[in-house]
């Protein structure tokens, strides 16, 4: 505090102090008429940065929320995407399944097969008799 002069104690020669957060100037004090306007220009300036302070505050935390939304649709995505391919591979394994059960069956038609022509007399088949009409 050594800014203040040292000043005897005379209450009337000493301005009025306002709290150091009050935007307003002390009471008492004046300043000359350019420096008012100095200082209204300093309060304006301060008050738009303050202004534009809280927009970007604003736009940071929508922007924020935005990427936590896109977060939580990436995250579905991602799990839909787990269970589709789950599902394809259950799938792939029933058709690979079928197709092992098809080849069993074709091999036990074609041993069955097999075993009937063994069996077949090796004599030729009667003729059949189909009767020709003279037409």
């Amino acid at each position: 505090i050594s800014a203040i002069p040292a000043v005897p104690h005379c209450p009337a020669l000493l301005p009025e102090v306002t709290s150091p957060c009050s935007l307003s100037p002390p009471t008492g004090f004046s300043p000359p008429p350019g420096e008012s306007r100095l200082l209204d220009a300093k309060a304006a300036a301060a008050r738009r940065l303050e202004r534009r302070r809280l927009l970007l505050e604003h736009r940071a935390i929508d922007l924020a929320s935005r990427a936590l939304a896109a977060r939580v649709d990436i995250d579905a995505t991602h799990a839909r995407c787990l269970a589709v391919a789950h599902d394809i591979s259950s799938t792939n394994g029933k058709i690979e399944d079928a197709q092992r059960k098809a080849e069993e069956w074709d091999r036990f038609y074609e041993s069955n097969r097999m075993e009937m022509e063994e069996f077949r007399p090796s004599s030729p088949q009667p003729p059949s008799t189909t009767f020709l009409c003279d037409e």
